[in-house]
């Protein structure tokens, strides 16, 4: 399964038992603690949600596929079941088999509205 963004991953692992969401963390004191004390005991990924002073929707999340062979087998679209060595190999057999996309040169683009010369860089 291919996903076009970290939120239809992020339901995807929640209808797998692999999210817990945190509700009113501090982001300068219980983001980064929670977050690495869940990836050292191979726990799930954290969203968190409801900061104080930021809108229901502002969200953070933490050890997307860190910790976890099966948040990484559902990231890759392989069976969650498989054993560490058996994922190894079939994400290298994959990487072999993959083709890169050819990048696209284009002439104009929102990138290029932001120009600074002289005394205007700061």
């Amino acid at each position: 399964m291919v996903f076009q963004s970290l939120e239809e991953f992020i339901v995807a692992a929640d209808k797998v038992g692999e999210v817990q969401y945190v509700h009113g963390a501090s982001l300068d004191k219980e983001v980064g603690c929670l977050t690495e004390l869940m990836y050292e005991r191979n726990g799930p990924m954290l969203v968190f949600d409801k900061f104080d002073g930021y809108p229901e929707g502002y969200r953070v999340c933490s050890n997307p596929t860190r910790g976890s062979d099966r948040r990484v087998s559902l990231a890759m679209g392989l069976p969650l079941d498989l054993d560490p060595a058996e994922q190894a190999h079939r994400m290298r057999e994959r990487r072999r088999a993959s083709k890169p996309i050819p990048p696209r040169v284009m002439s104009d683009g929102p990138i290029m509205e932001c120009i600074q010369e002289g005394d205007d860089v700061d």
